[in-house]
C-alpha cells in the first residue's frame, strides 16, 4: 500500500523530476543531516519560510519556500508531493498550539 503511495507520487511528477541527479541537488539544496552545521542551516531555511516570523509554516508557505529556496520549478509545480511531504511533516510531531495541528511548526 505504501508502496502504491510512493507510486502515484512519483506518477504526479514532471519526467525530469524522476531522475536521480535531479534529487542530488535538491538534496543539497535541503539539509537533513544531524550535526550541529546542518541543524542550523534547517533553522535559518525556517526562517527565510516563515515571513510573518510566527513560528509556524503553512502550507503556503512551505509552496512558496520550496520554489524560492530549492529553485526547481518542477518541484514548485508537484503540488500533490509537496502536499504530502505537508501532511508528513505537521504528523510528525504533536502540538499543544492554539493554531492546531494545521501548521509546521
Amino acid at each position: 500500500m505504501a508502496s502504491d503511495a510512493a507510486a502515484a507520487a512519483n506518477d504526479s511528477l514532471p519526467p525530469r523530476a524522476r531522475d536521480a541527479a535531479y534529487w542530488s541537488d535538491i538534496t543539497t539544496r535541503l539539509p537533513a543531516g544531524r550535526d550541529q552545521e546542518q541543524k542550523l542551516e534547517r533553522a535559518r531555511l525556517f526562517s527565510r519560510f516563515d515571513p510573518n516570523g510566527n513560528g509556524y509554516l503553512s502550507l503556503a508557505e512551505v509552496d512558496l519556500g520550496l520554489k524560492e529556496a530549492v529553485g526547481h520549478q518542477e518541484l514548485f509545480e508537484s503540488k500533490k508531493v509537496v502536499m504530502r511531504a505537508f501532511q508528513a511533516a505537521k504528523s510528525a510531531a504533536k502540538t499543544k498550539s492554539a493554531h492546531g495541528d494545521d501548521y509546521v511548526e
